[in-house]
Protein backbone atom coordinates (compact mmCIF):
# COMPACT_ATOMS: atom_id res chain seq x y z
CA UNK A 1 0.00 0.00 0.00
CA UNK A 2 3.03 2.24 -0.32
CA UNK A 3 4.04 2.07 3.34
CA UNK A 4 7.46 1.30 4.79
CA UNK A 5 7.24 -1.52 7.35
CA UNK A 6 10.77 -0.61 8.51
CA UNK A 7 12.76 -3.78 7.78
CA UNK A 8 14.59 -5.83 8.75
CA UNK A 9 11.65 -7.82 10.08
CA UNK A 10 11.44 -10.37 12.86
CA UNK A 11 11.59 -13.84 11.31
CA UNK A 12 9.71 -16.81 12.76
CA UNK A 13 10.26 -20.56 12.75
CA UNK A 14 6.75 -21.06 11.36
CA UNK A 15 6.79 -22.10 7.68
CA UNK A 16 3.24 -20.73 7.31
CA UNK A 17 4.40 -17.21 8.22
CA UNK A 18 8.20 -17.03 8.14
CA UNK A 19 8.17 -13.21 8.09
CA UNK A 20 6.24 -11.44 10.86
CA UNK A 21 6.56 -8.03 9.14
CA UNK A 22 7.35 -6.67 12.60
CA UNK A 23 10.25 -4.23 12.46
CA UNK A 24 13.15 -5.77 14.36
CA UNK A 25 14.32 -2.34 15.55
CA UNK A 26 10.85 -1.39 16.81
CA UNK A 27 10.51 -4.81 18.45
CA UNK A 28 13.79 -4.39 20.31
CA UNK A 29 12.70 -0.94 21.53
CA UNK A 30 9.42 -2.38 22.84
CA UNK A 31 11.32 -5.22 24.52
CA UNK A 32 13.52 -2.65 26.26
CA UNK A 33 10.39 -1.48 28.10
CA UNK A 34 8.24 -4.62 28.46
CA UNK A 35 9.03 -8.27 29.00
CA UNK A 36 7.17 -10.24 26.34
CA UNK A 37 6.74 -13.33 28.52
CA UNK A 38 5.33 -11.57 31.58
CA UNK A 39 3.97 -8.40 29.92
CA UNK A 40 5.44 -6.51 32.85
CA UNK A 41 7.20 -3.16 32.58
CA UNK A 42 10.95 -3.60 32.88
CA UNK A 43 12.43 -0.48 31.29
CA UNK A 44 12.13 3.23 30.76
CA UNK A 45 9.17 4.70 28.92
CA UNK A 46 11.06 8.02 28.67
CA UNK A 47 13.99 6.30 26.94
CA UNK A 48 11.52 4.69 24.54
CA UNK A 49 10.01 8.09 23.71
CA UNK A 50 13.47 9.60 23.10
CA UNK A 51 14.49 6.70 20.87
CA UNK A 52 11.19 6.57 18.99
CA UNK A 53 11.17 10.27 18.17
CA UNK A 54 14.61 10.08 16.57
CA UNK A 55 13.94 6.76 14.88
CA UNK A 56 10.65 7.90 13.34
CA UNK A 57 12.32 11.02 11.90
CA UNK A 58 15.00 8.85 10.30
CA UNK A 59 12.42 6.37 8.97
CA UNK A 60 10.26 9.19 7.57
CA UNK A 61 13.28 10.55 5.63
CA UNK A 62 14.06 7.04 4.37
CA UNK A 63 10.41 6.51 3.44
CA UNK A 64 10.19 9.77 1.47
CA UNK A 65 13.40 8.98 -0.42
CA UNK A 66 11.91 5.61 -1.45
CA UNK A 67 8.68 7.17 -2.71
CA UNK A 68 6.58 5.62 0.05
CA UNK A 69 3.76 7.53 1.74
CA UNK A 70 4.39 6.64 5.39
CA UNK A 71 5.49 4.02 7.86
CA UNK A 72 3.58 1.09 9.30
CA UNK A 73 4.52 -0.44 12.63
CA UNK A 74 3.14 -3.49 14.37
CA UNK A 75 4.10 -5.33 17.49
CA UNK A 76 1.89 -6.71 20.28
CA UNK A 77 3.85 -4.88 23.00
CA UNK A 78 3.08 -1.54 21.37
CA UNK A 79 -0.37 -1.90 22.96
CA UNK A 80 1.34 -0.96 26.24
CA UNK A 81 3.04 2.08 24.68
CA UNK A 82 0.14 3.84 22.94
CA UNK A 83 0.54 7.02 24.98
CA UNK A 84 4.27 7.16 24.31
CA UNK A 85 3.82 6.55 20.59
CA UNK A 86 1.22 9.32 20.46
CA UNK A 87 3.71 11.71 22.13
CA UNK A 88 6.06 11.59 19.14
CA UNK A 89 3.81 10.70 16.22
CA UNK A 90 0.31 11.25 14.93
CA UNK A 91 -0.51 7.66 14.08
CA UNK A 92 -3.57 6.23 12.45
CA UNK A 93 -4.54 3.45 14.84
CA UNK A 94 -5.68 0.15 13.36
CA UNK A 95 -6.34 -2.73 15.73
CA UNK A 96 -6.31 -6.09 13.97
CA UNK A 97 -7.81 -8.84 16.08
CA UNK A 98 -7.86 -12.61 15.84
CA UNK A 99 -10.07 -15.13 17.57
CA UNK A 100 -8.46 -16.26 20.80
CA UNK A 101 -8.80 -19.88 19.72
CA UNK A 102 -6.89 -19.15 16.50
CA UNK A 103 -4.17 -17.31 18.40
CA UNK A 104 -3.85 -20.24 20.78
CA UNK A 105 -3.60 -22.76 17.91
CA UNK A 106 -0.83 -20.69 16.34
CA UNK A 107 1.02 -20.52 19.67
CA UNK A 108 0.79 -24.28 20.07
CA UNK A 109 1.95 -24.93 16.50
CA UNK A 110 4.95 -22.67 17.01
CA UNK A 111 5.58 -24.14 20.48
CA UNK A 112 5.72 -20.67 22.01
CA UNK A 113 5.37 -19.49 25.58
CA UNK A 114 1.74 -19.28 26.87
CA UNK A 115 1.86 -15.47 26.89
CA UNK A 116 2.02 -15.59 23.08
CA UNK A 117 -1.38 -17.30 22.98
CA UNK A 118 -4.91 -16.48 24.08
CA UNK A 119 -3.80 -15.54 27.59
CA UNK A 120 -1.51 -12.75 26.36
CA UNK A 121 -3.88 -11.66 23.60
CA UNK A 122 -6.65 -11.01 26.12
CA UNK A 123 -4.34 -8.74 28.12
CA UNK A 124 -2.97 -7.00 25.03
CA UNK A 125 -6.37 -6.34 23.40
CA UNK A 126 -7.81 -5.11 26.69
CA UNK A 127 -4.93 -2.71 27.22
CA UNK A 128 -4.96 -1.46 23.63
CA UNK A 129 -8.67 -0.70 23.64
CA UNK A 130 -8.52 0.89 27.09
CA UNK A 131 -5.56 3.13 26.23
CA UNK A 132 -6.93 4.12 22.83
CA UNK A 133 -10.24 5.15 24.40
CA UNK A 134 -8.74 6.85 27.47
CA UNK A 135 -6.27 8.70 25.23
CA UNK A 136 -9.10 9.96 23.01
CA UNK A 137 -7.61 8.31 19.93
CA UNK A 138 -9.76 7.41 16.96
CA UNK A 139 -9.16 3.88 15.80
CA UNK A 140 -10.65 1.13 13.71
CA UNK A 141 -10.75 -2.52 14.72
CA UNK A 142 -10.97 -5.31 12.21
CA UNK A 143 -10.96 -9.07 12.56
CA UNK A 144 -7.99 -10.61 10.78
CA UNK A 145 -10.25 -13.24 9.22
CA UNK A 146 -12.43 -10.48 7.69
CA UNK A 147 -9.33 -8.63 6.52
CA UNK A 148 -8.12 -11.72 4.69
CA UNK A 149 -11.49 -12.78 3.28
CA UNK A 150 -13.09 -9.51 2.18
CA UNK A 151 -11.67 -6.89 -0.14
CA UNK A 152 -14.32 -4.48 1.16
CA UNK A 153 -12.75 -4.72 4.63
CA UNK A 154 -9.32 -3.98 3.19
CA UNK A 155 -10.77 -1.03 1.25
CA UNK A 156 -12.33 0.32 4.47
CA UNK A 157 -8.90 0.25 6.12
CA UNK A 158 -7.33 2.01 3.14
CA UNK A 159 -9.97 4.73 3.38
CA UNK A 160 -9.62 5.04 7.16
CA UNK A 161 -5.83 5.37 6.85
CA UNK A 162 -6.20 7.87 3.99
CA UNK A 163 -3.89 5.80 1.80
CA UNK A 164 -3.76 6.37 -1.92
CA UNK A 165 -1.87 3.37 -3.30
CA UNK A 166 -0.94 3.16 -6.95
CA UNK A 167 -2.45 0.38 -9.04
CA UNK A 168 0.84 -1.49 -8.80
CA UNK A 169 0.94 -1.14 -5.01
CA UNK A 170 -2.68 -2.32 -4.76
CA UNK A 171 -1.99 -5.39 -6.93
CA UNK A 172 1.11 -6.23 -4.90
CA UNK A 173 -0.80 -5.88 -1.61
CA UNK A 174 -3.71 -8.00 -2.85
CA UNK A 175 -1.33 -10.75 -3.99
CA UNK A 176 0.22 -10.75 -0.49
CA UNK A 177 -3.10 -11.31 1.29
CA UNK A 178 -3.77 -15.03 1.62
Amino acid sequence: MGLNSCPPHQQTIDPNTPNSFESEEFRQACLAVFDEKTLSETGSRAAFVDWLGQWILAKERETASQGQSGICLKHPLSAFLIGEIAEVADPIWILVTRKFSNIERTRERRQWHPTFGAYGAQKIYSRAISDLISGGHSFIAVAYEDFRAHKETRDTLIDFAKLRPSESQSRQAESWVR
